[in-house]
C-alpha cells in the first residue's frame, strides 16, 4: 500500500508544480525530481541491509 501512497502524494506534488509555475514548471519539476531520487539512493543501501 505505501507504494501506491508514495507515487499518488509524488503526483500530487508534481501536479501542484505545474500549476504553480506554469510554463516554467520544467525547471522546478527537474529540481524536484533529482531531491526524489537521491532520497531513495540514500535509502537503497539501508534497505538492501535489512531482512524481508
Amino acid at each position: 500500500m505505501s507504494d501506491l501512497a508514495d507515487g499518488a502524494i509524488i503526483g500530487s506534488a508534481i501536479v501542484a508544480l505545474v500549476r504553480q509555475h506554469g510554463t516554467a514548471a520544467p525547471r522546478y519539476l527537474a529540481a524536484y525530481t533529482r531531491e526524489i531520487q537521491a532520497a531513495i539512493d540514500a535509502e537503497e543501501p539501508a534497505a538492501a541491509a535489512k531482512p524481508a
